[in-house]
């Protein structure tokens, strides 16, 4: 395609474009360079020819100097009549449209034209908008944006820590909804975001109130400014201008992120902060937003010179966060050498075979395996990866995580009654009770149900136990007192996938383990990783058998192996980025799974549980397995088989300890003394405990 523009080294004549030059379209590009293809013009509709040419002396002029293809003349009647004339004349020698008529139709040709003259609509999807295309686009956009100024190192923008943020989106352009695109890629990593647009034609500068900067902690000042033929101003208006210098001046730190023309950073000398993607559409403003917040490094390099301002190729560069846990250095692994004993001395008094103990603080992670998979000397010793069964860790983990999405997704509502999800719930014994429990209920363990009951023993199948369970006698009632319930947690699956049409494990491995990069969780464990399993129970009475890579709970068992309270398999490493994603406010890897007000709605302390439980958590009581020294916000929970979780909000701590204590026999309860000790050890390690009087 030849481009309208005047090249002084190649054609001399000013008049004379390189879309209408004989030396540049014949003599170099045909000749020296040997191009044989199709040569297209540019539209010739733009400003660079039809101020200099007529409509039809145009598209002349265009085939003479070699195009084959004439794109959007002018006018159409008058280009076609002025080439039939120039034909007719022997102005355009007829050699010439032979040449040109030839390659056209050779490209039609080689396209299969010849056999099908029709578009084949259902095939278009195969060849256009492409997956790959789309994740091409968006890597040029991300390596196109630039960083000119950054007085008040403020990036990248942090989404871990709560944050409220202003956008200001100017359009220099007739522009309905500026800075949509843009909007939506900030909105989720933020805790809240106030938006003030406005353009040339909807929302006039001088209509345009800004919040008081006592209502945001950073603003973002959005400029867009489209580059266009004809256009007569590549600036912002001086009203809209003035909206910006008024947000740069209310003491609050400011972004001014611009969109387009490159020269609009001569515009604002008093923004500290200057960052730019020069182009409007959807995907730079999705590129910009990664970059702001760091999910993408930058490296762009300013495209012209903006004289007193910048230079051509200039740019700063921009590491990427990847929001992720940091490893441990070897300094920090050994702080916590007081831990690592209390685990050994444990494994010696055959408390468990082994284990894996992760510590994450300040987002540095330090994962300790320790012992063997079993007490036998031949057994392959415990690697950080090495595979546990979670047992109650699916609660909180899975369950209580899923249903609080759906809460926010609004499909879920904590108090409504458990009927309106599972009718048949209120066939059953106590119906004026029954009718009083709620999701809450369930999440609380408050609900009524029992503690547990051996359903195993004779029901095979979910349906067989939801019957069941609804079928139930409630033991008090309900919201009146707290007794751990599996059964509670079963209901809520069965909720989850009524609410959704998808089963548990689908739900997590989409919504939660995939988002996470929690490759190694799962339910159901394929053959392939049994090896890395950590045995749990020599099951003498229901399966016979050593239990290896299916669920130990029996229920869970039963139920196929996936249930809502039991039946998640996972790695202390995975647990991790779980963790963190929670005190990070609902976020990990730049994958937002819950805002930051839904975590501290359900890990708050519940009054209906005397304060012991959140929704779906534990928290730290006298004689709790979390040790002396968690802080008052503390949550957590256990697993049967020997696992835990201990998060710590305020400290930005959290500890996992994965076992196996159930090998060989779940009889062996040793571990609750260690759960305790091995917690004081890792906050006194790290200095978070108390000085001694």
């Amino acid at each position: 395609m030849t481009g309208h523009l005047a090249v002084p080294a190649l054609e001399p004549d000013p008049d004379v474009p390189a879309t209408m030059s004989p030396k540049i379209t014949t003599d170099l590009l045909r000749g020296k360079m040997g191009f044989d293809g199709l040569v297209v013009t540019d539209a010739l509709d733009m400003g660079g020819v039809t101020v200099r040419y007529p409509p039809g002396e145009v598209a002349v002029r265009s085939i003479l100097a070699g195009a084959d293809v004439l794109l959007v003349p002018p006018v159409l009647d008058a280009a076609l009549q002025a080439v039939h004339e120039a034909a007719a004349s022997g102005r355009i020698p007829m050699a010439r449209v032979d040449e040109a008529v030839t390659r056209v139709l050779r490209a039609k040709a080689k396209l299969g034209l010849t056999k099908s003259k029709l578009v084949d609509l259902d095939a278009l999807a195969g060849t256009f908008d492409r997956p790959e295309f789309d994740r091409a686009a968006l890597d040029i956009a991300d390596r196109g944006v630039t960083l000119l100024r950054d007085d008040q190192h403020i990036l990248p923008l942090d989404s871990t820590k709560p944050s409220r943020v202003l956008l200001v989106a100017a359009s220099g352009d007739n522009d309905p909804y500026p800075a949509g695109n843009l909007e939506s890629e900030i909105r989720w990593r933020v805790d809240s975001l106030a938006t003030v647009r406005m353009d040339t034609r909807f929302v006039r500068a001088d209509t345009v109130k800004l919040p008081p900067p006592d209502t945001y902690d950073v603003a973002i000042a959005a400029i867009f400014v489209r580059v266009a033929d004809r256009k007569g101003s590549i600036g912002l208006p001086d009203d809209e201008a003035a909206v910006v210098d008024r947000l740069l001046a209310a003491g609050k730190p400011v972004v001014v992120a611009c969109f387009g023309s490159p020269y609009l950073v001569e515009r604002f000398p008093a923004a500290k902060t200057w960052i730019a993607a020069f182009s409007t559409v959807d995907v730079a403003q999705w590129a910009m937003g990664r970059a702001l917040f760091g999910q993408t490094a930058v490296a762009g390099r300013l495209p012209v010179n903006v004289p007193g301002v910048a230079a051509l190729g200039a740019g700063l560069n921009l590491a990427a966060n990847p929001m992720k846990l940091r490893e441990a250095g070897a300094q920090s692994q050994t702080k916590l050498q007081r831990a690592y004993d209390v685990l050994d001395h444990a494994v010696a008094d055959r408390a468990f075979p082994g284990g894996v103990l992760a510590v994450g603080y300040q987002g540095e992670l330090s994962v300790h395996p320790f012992g063997r998979q079993t007490y036998d000397a031949k057994s392959p010793a415990v690697i950080a990866d090495t595979i546990y069964d979670a047992a109650s860790l699916t609660k909180p983990v899975v369950t209580t995580t899923l249903v609080a999405m759906q809460a926010e997704a609004g499909r879920i509502g904590l108090d409504l009654p458990v009927a309106r999800f599972i009718p048949e719930w209120n066939d059953g014994p106590n119906p004026d009770w029954r009718r009083t429990v709620t999701v809450r209920n369930l999440l609380t363990h408050s609900s009524g149900l029992p503690a547990h009951k051996d359903y195993f023993l004779t029901l095979r199948s979910k349906r067989e136990f939801i019957a069941a369970i609804c079928k139930e006698p409630l033991e008090y009632a309900p919201g009146t007192k707290t007794i751990y319930s599996d059964l509670g947690f079963i209901l809520l699956g069965e909720i989850l996938e009524r609410a959704t049409g998808k089963t548990v494990d689908q739900l997590a491995h989409e919504e939660i383990f995939v988002p996470l990069g929690m490759a190694e969780t799962m339910f159901n464990p394929p053959k392939a990783v049994l090896s890395r399993i950590a045995p749990t129970e020599n099951d003498e009475t229901f399966r016979k058998a050593l239990v290896q890579g299916a669920v130990h709970d029996e229920n869970a068992f039963a139920m196929g192996g996936v249930a809502g309270h039991a039946g998640m398999f996972t790695t202390a490493s995975d647990l991790a980025a779980f963790c963190q994603m929670l005190l990070n406010g609902g976020i990990y890897g730049h994958h937002r799974l819950l805002n930051r007000a839904t975590i501290a709605q359900f890990t708050a302390p519940q009054a209906i549980a005397g304060g012991a439980r959140t929704l779906g958590w534990m928290t730290p009581t006298p004689n709790s397995s979390s040790g002396r020294y968690f802080s008052s916000r503390t949550f957590g929970h256990l697993g049967f088989t020997g696992t835990s979780i201990w998060i710590d909000p305020d400290r930005g701590l959290f500890v996992i300890l994965l076992t196996n204590r159930v090998y060989p026999t779940r009889e062996n309860d040793k571990i609750a003394a260690v759960r305790p000790a091995v917690h004081d050890a890792v906050m006194e390690s790290l200095g978070l405990a108390p000085a001694a009087k």
